[in-house]
């Protein structure tokens, strides 16, 4: 469904739904690699600073996401709007995405600070193809991306699609096939018909499966009510983190401090958010204009089960694991989308939110 939405301090939103989030496969095209970002706060001398002074100084850092903005990120307008941001020295920028704009070259090559990512493997690929960008923490523990089918043709298992029409967008083609890769699948045994963003197409029976995401409400209004089965990719065993917060190695090193301080912020904004969810949307709403108000907040009650779990309640807020991480990167290169394996630690890091212990836990 289409839709168009502008946040008040970012000029020149486009439009919000015609498909879904760009891969960033197209960061190979990034010319000689990235800018190297500098720490923001200057040293100060002089006498040393009273009680009242010792609040951290407050810098702008611009944040591109990997999409439009909306109650995806309810938590970090949150975090905004209650002064979270502030308290950690952060004046957050929000700088929506879109289908014209790739969220890892532009923060490879200085034009914002910390980026998100729709998924993970993003980031693996661009990496592989020279990149010099890594996830510090990930918003989503459970990647939320499947295949809806309708109940009527009994489809329960990717083996089901053989003689079937399978709907994906365009960015989808890694993780379809990632799935013909793990079932064994004949990719000529089913026709692929890449769709828009919703899931009409579905409906109407031009295709007997349509991918999406199951937390994007707007993807499933358009569904009969009792009337469809979803497949979880999750559950499907292509296990991937979604919306990935990353930056570059530069930034990592250089900038740690902000970095700890931006995912415990964010952190306790997404907290505050699920804990108060009418209000959240408010804040959403009023940050971001053109949003249909009962479509956030179905997608923000939907948000819960993919952003906390056992390691999170562990851990905290964000918490990732290197050893997913290199499952996902054997895999890609198992399907031959990248040339060879690479150690997990020069695509993530957790030694930002091994700095952050005051992220929430849930």
């Amino acid at each position: 469904m289409s839709r168009s939405s502008t946040v008040t301090f970012v000029a020149n939103q486009p439009t919000r739904r015609n498909f879904l989030k760009t891969a960033a496969l197209g960061a190979a095209a990034v010319g000689a690699g990235a800018a190297s970002l500098e720490a923001m706060l200057a040293a100060c001398g002089g006498a040393a600073p009273s009680a009242s002074s010792t609040a951290a100084p407050v810098q702008d850092v611009n944040w591109r996401l990997g999409w439009l903005a909306g109650s995806q990120q309810g938590g970090e307008f949150v975090a905004i709007e209650k002064g979270y941001f502030k308290q950690a020295g952060i004046n957050l920028v929000v700088q929506p995405g879109g289908p014209n704009l790739d969220s890892v070259s532009l923060v490879a090559n200085g034009s914002a600070t910390v980026g998100q990512i729709s998924s993970s493997p993003s980031l693996i690929l661009a990496r592989a193809h020279g990149i010099p960008v890594r996830a510090f923490a990930s918003a989503l523990q459970k990647h939320p991306f499947a295949w809806f089918t309708l109940k009527k043709d009994n489809i329960t298992s990717p083996r089901d699609w053989v003689g079937k029409k399978i709907g994906i967008q365009g960015t989808a083609r890694p993780l379809l096939n990632a799935v013909v890769a793990k079932y064994n699948l004949n990719p000529d045994s089913f026709q692929t018909v890449v769709i828009g963003s919703d899931t009409l197409p579905l409906v109407n029976g031009q295709v007997q499966a349509a991918s999406g995401w199951v937390i994007d409400s707007a993807q499933e209004a358009a569904l009969p009510a009792n009337g469809y089965d979803v497949m979880l990719l999750w559950d499907l065993g292509i296990q991937l983190y979604a919306n990935p917060y990353f930056a570059t190695d530069d930034t990592i090193k250089n900038n740690k401090k902000m970095l700890e301080g931006f995912v415990t912020a964010a952190g306790k904004g997404w907290e505050y958010a699920f804990a108060h969810q009418d209000e959240a949307i408010d804040i959403v709403m009023k940050h971001v204009q053109g949003l249909k108000r009962d479509q956030e907040l179905a997608t923000l009650k939907s948000m819960p089960p993919f952003t906390w779990n056992a390691a999170t309640k562990q851990h905290g807020f964000g918490t990732m694991d290197l050893t997913l991480w290199q499952k996902q990167i054997d895999l890609y290169v198992s399907l031959k989308l990248i040339d060879k394996s690479f150690p997990a630690s020069d695509i993530a890091t957790v030694d930002i939110l091994n700095g952050a212990p005051d992220r929430p836990k849930q």
